[in-house]
Formats: C-alpha cells, structure tokens, sequence
C-alpha cells in the first residue's frame, strides 16, 4: 500500500503523470528561412524541362506521322489537327524562323540564370522549368525537324489557336508565375 498523496501506479504499468513545473513561459526558437539551394533547383529545372521536352517531342512526331492524312476528333470541341507555324505564338510572324528559336534559346538561358528569386521554391523553380522547356521544345522544331523552321502544332480545342505540349508549358508557367509570383513560397 501507497502511503503518501501521490495516486498509485496504473496496473497496466504506466507511470502516474507528473504536474507540470512552474517556470518562465517558453520563449519561441527563431527560425531561419531556409533557401531551396540553387544547385536543387537547377536539378528541379532540369528534370521538369526534360520531361517537357521529351513529351513535346515524343507527341510532335506521332503528330506529323499520324495526322498527315487528316484531324482526328477526340471529344466535344477537341481535335487533333496538324498545323506548321513559321510565325510565333498564336500564328505571329514578325522574322525569319531562324530569329525565333535564336530568341527562344537565349530567354530560356537568361531565365534560368536571373531568375534567382523564383528558384528559391520548388514551386518557383518547375515555373523556371515549365517556362524554359517550352521555349526550348519548340525551338528544337526550327532547329531540328524537317519543316522548314516551322513549328508543329496539333492541338485544337474549340475556337482557340491550334498549339503544342510546348506552347501549353509556355502557357501554364507564365500563368503560374502571375499567380504565385507575389505570394511567398512554402518552406
């Protein structure tokens, strides 16, 4: 038998709880920001990029193998219809093709250079990824594919222009970074 005011010990084993202590309140710890590493993001930036760029190429060519003979509709207003744009985004021509993908291989270097302020996120540093392979995938078309500097396109949902895995990446990257670009990244 138990013979001072402490409650006796659980059959089961567990140990009473003790009181807590008086003391000073417990100061918070503070916590520094940790940056994402740039060595991290250009690892992100690439993998994103590459994965782009595989998929806009890989679905590009089964495009001009496969749609030479004429659209196939998909679903509702959503078609597969090929189309060669010497022009940029939306059909705009304003240079030669050669100017377009000499354009597009430079901004995508500079991005990923100068962008240090978005690569501090993993979210900032996909938007990097999304934005460059975009760029880069359809550069590789002027450059690369045998359509006389002109880029392929496939995609045709309704009234909107025809457009790319590429141009979609292009498209959701500057999307994102208007929409997250004034709000703070996650830790």
């Amino acid at each position: 038998m138990i013979s001072d005011d402490r409650p006796a010990p659980d059959p089961g084993g567990t140990p009473p709880a003790q009181p807590a202590q008086p003391g000073p309140p417990a100061q918070p710890v503070p916590v520094r920001p940790t940056a994402f590493g740039a060595a991290r993001s250009l690892r992100l930036i690439a993998a994103v990029a590459l994965v782009v760029i595989a998929a806009d190429q890989l679905t590009k060519s089964w495009a001009v193998g496969e749609l030479a003979d004429g659209p196939i509709h998909v679903a509702g207003p959503l078609s597969f219809t090929l189309a060669l744009n010497k022009g940029s985004s939306f059909s705009l021509s304003f240079g030669p093709p050669w100017f377009y993908a000499a354009l597009a291989i430079s901004l995508s270097i500079a991005m990923v250079a100068f962008s240090r302020e978005a690569r501090r996120s993993a979210r900032g540093s996909v938007i990097v990824g999304l934005i460059a392979a975009g760029a880069l995938g359809n550069a590789i078309d002027r450059v690369f594919r045998d359509t006389n500097g002109a880029v392929v396109d496939f995609v045709k949902f309704g009234w909107w222009p025809i457009f790319n895995v590429a141009d979609a990446a292009i498209s959701i990257g500057l999307i994102s970074y208007l929409l997250f670009s004034r709000r703070p990244a996650p830790e």
